[in-house]
């Protein structure tokens, strides 16, 4: 993932020592932003070797966001209803309303997300997006406890929690 950040005004101020030290590497600098990049800096000086940079619709930054998954498999799954159970080591936590026989309301919250809400049938495989990054795929019989199959996949940036 990659991210930049624009400002619609930046200004930099120089100070009179390091003004007069790179004003000729500065001014080339800019001349060949302006040319490649089409920027618009506007670079002013106060008669002291001050120096004061303006710009407008600037990209200041770029970031690059390595993008992990975590993965996970609860093959022999058991869930008793109307309990919030965590699973995949805190990934995503599920509960589980048994509505009729044959329906049940699915509750999965991923570690870094909002709740989804869902109706589901018992004996089916149901896939859930849940929230724009994360999936999960859930088998359940009915019963008490209700058993089946879970499989989850969390995708986040690398150091939010994903």
């Amino acid at each position: 993932m990659v991210t930049a950040l624009k400002a619609d005004q930046i200004r930099v101020d120089i100070s009179e020592e390091t003004g007069s030290r790179i004003g000729a590497e500065l001014d080339a600098a800019l001349q060949e932003m302006d040319a490649e990049l089409g920027l618009a800096f506007n670079r002013s000086g106060d008669g002291s070797d001050a120096t004061e940079l303006e710009g407008k619709g600037l990209v200041f930054g770029v970031r690059r966001t390595t993008l992990v998954i975590h993965r996970c498999l609860v093959p022999d799954l058991s869930l008793r209803g109307e309990r919030t159970r965590e699973l995949c080591g805190g990934l995503f936590r599920v509960r589980v309303e048994p509505l009729t026989s044959e329906r049940y309301r699915l509750l999965v919250t991923p570690r870094t997300g909002t709740t989804d809400e869902s109706l589901q049938r018992f004996g089916r495989q149901s896939v859930r997006a849940v929230g724009e990054l994360h999936a999960v795929w859930l088998h359940l019989d009915s019963g008490e406890p209700m058993t089946g199959r879970f499989e989850g996949i969390l995708v986040g940036a690398r150091g939010d929690g994903g």
